[in-house]
């Protein structure tokens, strides 16, 4: 249970994971060019992300997987994440010192309390069902069936683009026939 002194719903649980998952990945009032709307904008395109993993995991490299710390936890997914709730150095002390701070800074508490509502809130209201991943803006597409939906705070968001099948080419002659690439 969240408390003054760690206003953060317990690690142990799925809130838990995405929430820490939320404010280590976006970009937070502690930095220069943090922005609220889009950082509610990234957070909301981030938990839809762990959704449509949770929804077909095997797409996304996550066979297995049955709650939304199964997705975080996996180490092919998100950076740093791969023995959570155990966080590397460099992610726990920027954690430590979000929730150090909200208590001096109200800006840091509203962005504490935007990750909770945002993950909190149903998927039904986030921001896009198709987006599948996300990357630091400048780092290029996942893969080549990516295709950019926008870019906020400091990451850029993609959904999956799906791979025309192709086309055939019968030869009446021989009954061979050829793959033929579609344009």
């Amino acid at each position: 249970m969240a408390t003054a002194s760690d206003p953060l719903p317990p690690e142990n649980t799925d809130a838990g994971a995405l929430v820490r998952l939320l404010l280590l990945e976006t970009i937070g009032p502690l930095e220069s060019s943090y922005n609220r709307d889009e950082s509610l904008k990234a957070m909301r395109l981030m938990r839809q992300v762990v959704e449509n993993r949770l929804r077909t995991p095997a797409r996304y490299m996550a066979a297995g997987a049955t709650s939304e710390q199964d997705i975080v936890r996996l180490g092919n997914q998100f950076a740093g994440f791969r023995d959570y709730p155990t966080l590397p150095g460099l992610l726990a002390g920027k954690l430590a010192k979000l929730v150090s701070e909200s208590a001096r800074y109200p800006a840091v508490a509203t962005f504490i309390r935007d990750a909770i509502e945002v993950v909190s809130a149903p998927t039904s209201g986030a921001a896009s069902t198709t987006v599948a991943a996300w990357r630091t803006t400048g780092r290029g597409a996942p893969g080549r069936n990516f295709r950019l939906i926008g870019n906020y705070q400091g990451n850029s968001f993609y959904e999956v683009v799906p791979v025309p099948p192709l086309k055939t080419t019968h030869r009446k002659a021989t009954g061979h026939f050829r793959p033929h690439k579609a344009h």
